[in-house]
């Protein structure tokens, strides 16, 4: 199978998992500001369907990040029944009381946006930036801003919506620095990517030299 079949499997496979998440919602009244997401979220690829100009390995890794998305979005992010899927598969025992009682599931959606979006922004870059130090650097930068951005959005959402819908939209859940905690789980996934692609390069740099 090429790669641009695969490509359309995937995204198939999205659209399916997209639509299950939307019958018989768990919470109805947010399904349309959680999917509103989706949809944003979606185009990217949908673009590369025609282009084809993205690796699989960026490819798969922006799907992935739609999958958690969409995980989230069933369950508003604030009620993602995390633990008891854990429990169930590895029978590990979580302490719910005090701070542990917070739903996590957030911090991990921001820090994998950090991790996921890395290569495909990165493969953006790379043909207009011509010293990979730089695409790196530039990818971090712009996934700093896309999280600065999202989290303007979710104050400004605040204007607009009622406080319950941007309550549980934003999955706060009564940190009053949620915002720069999540900017900073995102931060520190595209840092550990910038880390490993610069280990890449280097390495790649060394092996090149080696077989001379």
């Amino acid at each position: 199978m090429n790669a641009i079949r695969i490509k359309y499997s995937i995204v198939a496979t999205l659209v399916l998992i997209a639509v299950a998440t939307c019958i018989r919602p768990i919470y109805p009244d947010q399904l349309v500001l959680q999917q509103l997401g989706t949809l944003v979220v979606l185009l990217p690829l949908l673009i590369d369907l025609k282009k084809n100009r993205f690796s699989l390995l960026a490819f798969g890794c922006f799907a992935l990040f739609i999958v958690i998305h969409l995980i989230g979005a069933r369950w508003i992010y604030s009620y993602v029944p995390y633990e008891d899927w854990l429990s169930s598969l590895f029978g590990i025992e979580f302490d719910s009381g005090g701070a542990a009682g917070r739903n996590h599931y957030d911090r991990f959606v921001h820090a994998s946006f950090g991790v996921l979006i890395f290569p495909w922004i990165y493969e953006l870059l790379k043909n207009r930036i011509a010293s990979v130090l730089m695409v790196i650097l530039f990818t971090w930068c712009v996934i700093q801003t896309i999280s600065l951005l999202y989290e303007s959005f979710e104050w400004l959402l605040t204007a607009i919506v009622s406080s319950e819908a941007s309550t549980n939209y934003n999955g706060q859940q009564g940190d009053p620095w949620d915002a720069q905690k999540d900017m900073t789980l995102a931060l520190l996934g595209s840092s550990t990517m910038s880390l490993i692609y610069w280990v890449s390069r280097f390495f790649s740099r060394a092996d090149r030299k080696a077989f001379r």
